[in-house]
């Protein structure tokens, strides 16, 4: 993916479904993700739209925060007439340093575990986000480095470095996503040989 400004906020808009990014065209889902923002071109003249077809994926950035929660507001987009279910949110900045907390209860909203971490106890923290369904917490900090002990509320708890994980489907054998939004589903490629849509063996 070509580099995007450094100081721009930066969206992740993910498929949920079938919406296969490669396949329906690059500006296809462009122009459906400007039906969906209802921004002008005019407005959005600084606004970049960049397709990821290997994640599946689409990254816009913005430089105006209320552009950028347009954005995130998204749930859908019509492409081709069909209504496909897609996730949207805001990442953090690429030079930010990121650290992990773990056994956060799932009870707790996106608001609480903003409202736990981001506070005068945490200065250097920026922002917050659970990862998917799981107790872990992705925690973006203000300067180089990532403390080992962070406060959750009255609680200690230790901090360690965030490390990108880059998802594998094994059913298609292609990087940058999961089972769940493989643009691929009945392409199966063999792990151990190569093999496009091996018979299966009784």
């Amino acid at each position: 993916m070509p580099p995007l400004p450094t100081e721009d906020i930066k969206i992740v808009i993910r498929p949920k479904g079938a919406l296969h990014i490669a396949k329906v065209g690059s500006p296809v889902v462009t122009a459906a993700i400007v039906q969906a923002d209802e921004l002008t071109d005019n407005e959005s003249i600084k606004d970049t739209v960049c397709p990821n077809i290997q994640q599946n994926i689409v990254v816009v950035s913005t430089p105006d925060p209320g552009h950028a929660d347009r954005y995130v507001r998204i749930r859908s987009l019509q492409v081709n007439g069909v209504i496909h279910n897609v996730n949207a949110c805001e990442t953090a900045a690429e030079h930010t340093p990121k650290g992990v907390i773990r056994e956060i209860p799932l009870t707790e909203t996106p608001q609480q575990i903003h409202n736990n971490i981001v506070t005068a106890r945490n200065p250097m923290a920026l922002a917050a986000k659970r990862i998917a369904s799981t107790t872990t917490v992705v925690i973006a900090f203000d300067g180089q480095d990532v403390p080992y002990q962070f406060r959750y509320r009255r609680t200690l708890l230790q901090c360690s470095l965030y490390r990108k994980q880059i998802d594998v489907f094994y059913h298609c054998g292609r990087l940058g996503h999961h089972m769940g939004v493989c643009p691929y589903p009945k392409n199966k490629i063999c792990r151990g040989c190569g093999a496009h849509n091996p018979p299966v063996e009784l």
